[in-house]
Order: C-alpha cells, then sequence, then structure tokens
C-alpha cells in the first residue's frame, strides 16, 4: 500500500514541475514583450492667457448680507371664507387699503351652496302651499257640515273632528311662517 502511495506523489510532483515549466517561459515573453514599448507622454496644450493694461480708477464696493425686512406696519390675512384661490389681486409689496379685493376665490363651491339654499327655500314654500290648501279644505269642510250638525244630519262626531283638524292644519301653517 505504501508503494502505491509513493509513486502517485511522484507523479503529481512531475506534472507539477512540468506545469512550471511552461508558466515560467510564458511569463518571461510577456514581460519582455511589454519592456519594448516606449511610451511618450504627449505635450502639454499651450495656455491661452489673457492680458488686460492696468489702470488705476476708482471701484464701487458691494457688499452682501444675510436678513431678513419687517414693515413697520404688518398685516396678517386671514381668510374669513374657504375655498380655491384663483387670483392674486395685488402684488407682494404693495399698499392696500381696508376692504381692497386682495384674492378672487372660486365661485363655484358658494354657488352650489346658494342654489341649494334656493332649492329648501322653494320645498318649504311648496309645503307652506300644501300647508294652507289642507287648512282651506278643512275650513270648507268644516262649513259645509256646520249647518247640517244643526239640524243632527251628521252624526259621529264629525262637526267636531273637522273643526279640530282645521285647527292643526292652521296651527302647521303658523309653524310653517316660523
Amino acid at each position: 500500500m505504501r508503494g502505491k502511495n509513493l509513486a502517485g506523489t511522484r507523479s503529481a510532483r512531475r506534472r507539477q514541475a512540468a506545469g512550471l515549466l511552461l508558466v515560467v517561459p510564458l511569463l518571461l515573453v510577456l514581460s519582455l514583450a511589454g519592456c519594448r514599448q516606449e511610451h511618450k507622454a504627449a505635450a502639454p496644450a499651450v495656455p491661452v492667457v489673457e492680458v488686460v493694461r492696468v489702470a488705476q480708477r476708482d471701484v464701487p464696493l458691494y457688499r452682501e448680507w444675510v436678513g431678513v425686512l419687517d414693515g413697520s406696519v404688518n398685516a396678517v390675512i386671514r381668510p374669513q371664507v374657504s375655498g380655491y384661490l384663483l387670483r392674486q389681486q395685488y402684488r407682494e409689496g404693495d399698499l392696500v387699503r381696508k376692504g381692497q379685493v386682495l384674492f378672487e376665490i372660486d365661485p363655484r363651491t358658494f354657488q352650489a351652496a346658494v342654489n341649494q339654499a334656493r332649492a329648501a327655500l322653494d320645498q318649504a314654500k311648496g309645503d307652506l302651499a300644501r300647508q294652507e290648501a289642507m287648512a282651506l279644505t278643512a275650513r270648507a269642510d268644516l262649513a259645509r257640515v256646520r249647518p247640517l250638525a244643526a239640524k243632527n244630519a251628521v252624526g259621529g262626531g264629525g262637526p267636531e273632528r273637522l273643526r279640530l283638524l282645521a285647527q292643526l292644519r292652521a296651527g302647521q301653517i303658523g309653524r310653517a311662517h316660523v
């Protein structure tokens, strides 16, 4: 078993030596090929230089500072209504007077609210007219039944029921006016 191991080790060493014999000459050739090329540095470009005659004269001095300006009277603008702005009616820094229009707000939302209020008003007027018509009908029914009730031609409390109904309708009309 030991003889087999030695033979395997020897053949491995021979393969390594043969590999080195191939790699070393290849590296030598490549390194020598790199030495033959000469690299010449490119000549630098000639810089362009501007020439100016020197003259004595006054030069204005400028200074810059970081700061915040505050007016003598500053106003805080608080909206009284909400909405989308369409236009700003003043320029920054302009003087403004009390009551001057500063912004134009999109009127569509306000117009929708006005239309809704008008519709509610029209509906209330319609309800009032219906209540008045019902009250008028109740009074007419009561006026028609009273002569019959005086002759005992109507029974079952008909006139009393119609009188109460007329009062009820009148009360509903009174509430509608408030």
